[in-house]
Formats: C-alpha cells, structure tokens, sequence
C-alpha cells in the first residue's frame, strides 16, 4: 500500500432498480466507467468497487492497471479523495438521505457492502470511519446515513432468520411449558423449574443477541 487511507466513502449510481436488468456487474462497472471518462473527462471510473443489486462486486478504478483498487485515488467526493476509498451502490434513483438502507437497496447489498468494508479496513490495517456523500455535499447519495447505518441499523431481513424464528418459537414453548408445569408443583419442585426454566430462557436470549450482532457484521 503507498497511500494512506483514512476513511470510507459510501456512494449510490442513482439508478431505477431495473437499470440495465439482466447485465453482469462487470458490465455495469464498464457503463459507469464511460460516464465518467467520456462525459466527465476523467482518466478512469471514480469508484474503486460498485456493488449490484444482488451482492455482486465489481471492481472499479486502477489507472495503474496494477489491480490493486484501493490503492488508486479515487475520483467520487470533492476534498476527500486523497485519502478514502469510495465504494458504490447500484440503485437509489429516489432515495432520501433519511432513507434506511432497505428502503432502497437489498440485503445482498447490505452483505457485500459489509464485506468490502472489512477488505478495505483489512488493508489499511486499522479501524476506519463509514461515511456517506451527503455528510460531504448537499445530496441524498448514498440514500441513508451510512454511520448510522453501519454501527448500529441491523437489516429488517433479519426476521427471515430461520435461527431467530427457532429461537423465539423455542422461548414461546418454553416460557409456556414453565407456566404449565409451575402451577402443578409446589414448593422446593416449583423453585427448581422456574430456575430451570430461567436458565432456558437465557439461552435462547444469547442465541438472539449473537445472530444479530452475525447479521450486523454482513454474516448470514
């Protein structure tokens, strides 16, 4: 690595969600290449990875032809391009930049986005801000606030989580098995189920709060 990076810029193409239906991202990445270089005269694409709409990774700027992306000045917000990464999404045409991220990309997104920050970091070897275009300019790019978005907004697919779904039907029949068996015992018997059953119940809370620190990493 010759350049320092600092932080990570998060950017949307502000295209329809059938923009180029059925074209490969490496394709898409070529497109956004030609708008950069033929109408806006710069040397290569401002991005160094484009994200589709299905998790799939393009891979963008490398003036240098050396196929080290991150290395390469990007080209993607004005005074903090020497040293950042920008990455962007395909998608956002009407996005707001109070929008949530699912409101306007997908959960392959959400995925991808995670892991590509991960390769950034990895590369700068440090920890590294998630920062979005409209902290920078006056827009609604990338179409949510990305800090917010990586730090803390867990995916709404979440509740697809076939783990999540057995965890809480689990703590349902368990929560009523206690309540059932409670009211037939008495005494020390009584006490040691609804210990029994406490310590269940904390089980499955556990299995909860790890699938979804999973999910908030990129990991499904």
């Amino acid at each position: 690595m010759s350049r320092v990076i600092d932080e990570i810029i998060v950017h949307c193409l502000a295209t329809h969600n059938g923009w180029m239906a059925g074209s490969s991202v490496d394709a898409k990445v070529a497109e956004v290449r030609r708008w950069h270089i033929e109408e806006r005269g710069w040397r290569d694409i401002g991005y160094a990875v484009v994200i589709d709409r299905d998790g799939s990774i393009g891979w963008g700027r490398n003036i240098d032809d050396d196929d080290d992306y991150f290395d390469d000045v990007g080209a993607h917000t004005r005074g903090r391009n020497s040293r950042s990464v920008g990455v962007a999404l395909v998608g956002g045409a009407t996005s707001a930049a109070t929008d949530a991220f699912l409101d306007n990309f997908t959960p392959a997104q959400d995925k991808a986005l995670r892991q590509v920050i991960a390769q950034i970091k990895n590369y700068a070897r440090k920890e590294l801000p998630v920062n979005g275009h409209n902290q920078y300019a006056n827009k609604a790019c990338p179409g949510f606030h990305a800090p917010s978005w990586y730090a803390q907004e867990v995916p709404r697919s979440i509740v697809g989580s076939n783990t999540l779904r057995s965890a809480a039907t689990g703590a349902a029949a368990t929560a009523g098995a206690i309540g059932t068996t409670v009211t037939q015992l008495e005494g020390d018997s009584q006490r040691l189920v609804i210990i029994l059953g406490f310590i269940a119940l904390l089980a499955f809370a556990f299995i909860f709060r790890e699938r979804i620190k999973m999910w908030a990493r990129g990991i499904r």
